[in-house]
């Protein structure tokens, strides 16, 4: 390079250097090592300009393992694969309350759902590997009964039992006993 500077220089001509410029496809890569020109202006060592995005890398990758496997998304992947029909899990109530968490179902109602439903799709399916076909079973039984409905009295009646049935888990038996056998009431045992 000094001696193409004295050959400009002697020939009254200015010389320019070119200068370094980023390739526009490698602006957002990281370059670990060198090939080629340095600069020896720099008196910090290589291996310590590379120490900090080396280190921003391993952080954001330790980031992100951590938010993939926290304790909540475990309890999805064990949730999600109790829907595998193979599986010895197969709609646990347990195993499936954060997904009832996530959809924001009545956790209640969903057991007395899976207690109907699992029977049903172990007989219909039992070596199904695959939920897709099982939810083509299901897809028949939606076709039969497009709308299940109940009738008003029949409606009324299970509103009245349900009724009756939280007045007697409220009422102390004990109490009621002795209420009873105070007077002279005999029960008519037939």
């Amino acid at each position: 390079m000094s001696g193409e500077r004295e050959i400009t220089q002697q020939l009254g001509m200015t010389f320019q250097q070119r200068e370094e410029t980023m390739n526009r496809h490698l602006s957002d890569s990281v370059v670990i090592t060198t090939v080629g020109h340095t600069d020896t202006d720099d008196s910090v060592p290589p291996h310590k300009t590379l120490k900090r995005p080396l280190l921003n890398i391993l952080d954001r990758a330790i980031t992100e393992l951590e938010t993939r496997f926290c304790q909540k998304n475990l309890e999805l992947m064990k949730a999600t694969s109790s829907l595998v029909p193979t599986s010895g899990t197969f709609l646990h109530g347990a195993l499936l309350h954060p997904l009832v968490e996530l959809a924001g179902t009545d956790a209640g109602c969903l057991n007395n759902e899976i207690l109907v439903a699992k029977p049903m799709l172990l007989k219909e399916c039992p070596n199904e590997p695959d939920l897709s076909t099982v939810c083509k079973t299901l897809q028949h039984y939606k076709a039969a009964f497009p709308l299940l409905t109940m009738l008003h009295h029949r409606k009324r009646n299970l509103v009245i039992l349900a009724h009756e049935k939280s007045i007697t888990y409220k009422l102390d038996m004990d109490e009621f006993v002795r209420e009873f056998a105070k007077g002279n009431r005999r029960l008519t045992l037939t």
